[in-house]
């Protein structure tokens, strides 16, 4: 399992030469194999325990195999220009930093948006229960009104027979 996920991690690290590879694990072999990797045009993958990276995203700042990454990273874009499409892309790790902020903020929007229309969907299915408990079963609903102590409704318009 561990080599299979060493294969993926490398095929990530060359199929995106220009971005950092972080591979997080616990498994101590693993890591150390990646590291063993670095000298072999690896320079932008590394292996960080779970902590590092529990760390990383409290604080964010980069563990000190992630800055080696990237310094890697530097190093090979200064002998290789990188492709047209990443020339596009200005400073990336500021870019991930500020969409997950980002995504953290639009989050909370969006579970207060779906609260309140759940919140005004609910009030309008019980209003039309109510009602219609009202026009049907008239006796029955002021009994019921009473019993809970709210204030009498006014009059129906049109008196059911």
């Amino acid at each position: 399992m561990s080599l299979n996920i060493a294969r993926c991690a490398i095929g990530v690290a060359n199929a995106y030469p220009h971005k950092c590879v972080v591979l997080v694990s616990d498994e101590v072999l693993l890591r150390d194999r990646i590291v063993q990797l670095d000298g072999e045009s690896y320079a932008n993958l590394c292996a960080i325990p779970s902590a590092a990276a529990r760390q990383w995203s409290r604080t964010s700042q980069e563990p000190p195999l992630v800055q080696k990454a990237h310094q890697g990273i530097k190093e090979t874009t200064r002998f290789t220009p990188p492709p047209i499409s990443q020339t596009s892309i200005s400073n990336p790790e500021n870019q991930d930093i500020t969409q997950k902020s980002h995504s953290k903020k639009s989050n909370f929007g969006q579970i207060a948006i779906s609260l309140v229309k759940y919140g005004i969907t609910t009030i309008f299915l019980v209003t039309i229960l109510l009602v219609g408990w009202r026009s049907i079963y008239p006796k029955k609903f002021q009994q019921f009104w009473e019993k809970i102590g709210l204030p009498p409704l006014p009059e129906l318009f049109i008196e059911p027979k």
